[in-house]
């Protein structure tokens, strides 16, 4: 519900809205690799060094 909701919000423009609803969804499935994939580049270009290398420690982590 909640990746679906920030794709949504997403697919307006709306990365303010997005992102937090995109992160609570990886709380709940923590294996969906595409979204971490997403929210590691996403923090990576905005320069959260920080939480982009979170992201794409879960992504290594992820099923394939």
């Amino acid at each position: 519900l909640y990746i679906n909701m920030g794709n949504a919000y997403f697919m307006n423009g709306d990365t303010l809205n997005a992102v937090p609803l995109f992160e609570k969804g990886i709380e709940l499935t923590p294996n969906n690799r595409k979204l971490n994939s997403f929210l590691a580049q996403f923090y990576q270009e905005k320069g959260d060094f920080k939480k982009a290398s979170f992201y794409y420690d879960l992504m290594s982590k992820s099923a394939k």
